[in-house]
């Protein structure tokens, strides 16, 4: 069964959230996040979208960005794919390294948005990460 197209409103925010498979670990030290933040940073230039905050746990991301014309999936395939193949040669590991597709809400609700940033960014305190 094919998946479904997600939608793409230029102007609105897109909650994005992505979970290494069975909850696995994908950010084990902060070279990993590091990379993860250029290729990040790369596909936000090469896309046009705008990151309004991002958080970066153990085994999963959120991130809030502000959609324009190009699709999500433009933004994301790319990013996780060439992620993943950086993870799995580093810890020379093969397969997934992402559960499913990204999850992606998308919203215009300014009330919703100041509260998804506040969540985005207390997530790893939430979690019990030092200060």
């Amino acid at each position: 069964m094919p998946t479904k197209k997600r939608i793409v409103v230029p102007g609105a925010i897109a909650h994005i959230m992505a979970r290494g498979i069975d909850g696995r670990i994908i950010f084990k030290d902060d070279d990993d996040r590091s990379c993860f933040l250029s290729l990040l940073s790369e596909s936000m230039v090469k896309t046009g979208y705008r990151c309004y905050g991002w958080v970066l746990m153990n085994n999963h991301y959120h991130l809030v960005v502000r959609c324009n014309d190009n699709s999500l999936d433009e933004l994301m395939r790319t990013m996780n794919s060439r992620y993943a193949k950086y993870f799995n040669r580093k810890y020379t590991r093969r397969g997934y390294l992402f559960q499913d597709r990204f999850k992606s809400i998308i919203t215009q609700d300014q009330h919703y948005l100041e509260e998804l940033i506040r969540y985005v960014h207390l997530n790893p305190i939430r979690d019990g990460w030092p200060a």
